[in-house]
């Protein structure tokens, strides 16, 4: 089963997506919700998936060429597990893939600035619930992704 979380980014150096992440079930909430973000910015809510984060820094530069450049077969980690999740250990770090998108992030004040010059308003408490919690991680300096997670590890 695919899951969608909204999740901050804690830091960027390491990579650490944060704690507090929003389990977002897909369908057409999702999709209005994303597409009337997506119309202030195309980046204002990036959408990747999460196995494309982790680069494996053990193997040798020959052996992980391709699959450290966009992720690992297996994702060595669950959105739903409770604290933050690093990209620096001796098990994972972030792949090539993951590094060129964390460069194109919008960062938190312009993305902010944009939310208040745009100001959406949704009908759907849930939405409204989820504009809030994006709002209030980007005051705290913090980027937000939306990651696709496929089924479990």
């Amino acid at each position: 089963m695919t899951v969608y979380w909204l999740t901050p980014v804690d830091r960027l150096q390491p990579f650490v997506l944060g704690a507090d992440r929003i389990s977002c079930a897909h369908g057409d909430r999702l999709d209005e919700f994303c597409g009337r973000l997506k119309r202030i910015h195309p980046r204002l809510l990036m959408p990747y998936k999460a196995e494309l984060l982790p680069g494996d820094p053990g193997s040798s530069e020959q052996d992980s060429a391709e699959a450290d450049r966009c992720g690992m077969d297996r994702v060595p980690f669950a959105l739903s597990d409770t604290g933050p999740i690093r990209f620096d250990g001796p098990a994972y770090g972030l792949s090539e893939c993951a590094q060129a998108m964390v460069e194109r992030l919008v960062d938190s004040s312009t993305a902010y600035k944009l939310l208040q010059d745009h100001n959406p308003i949704f009908h759907d408490p849930v939405q409204n619930v989820w504009l809030a919690k994006i709002r209030q991680w980007l005051l705290e300096g913090k980027p937000v992704l939306l990651i696709r997670e496929e089924g479990r590890r």
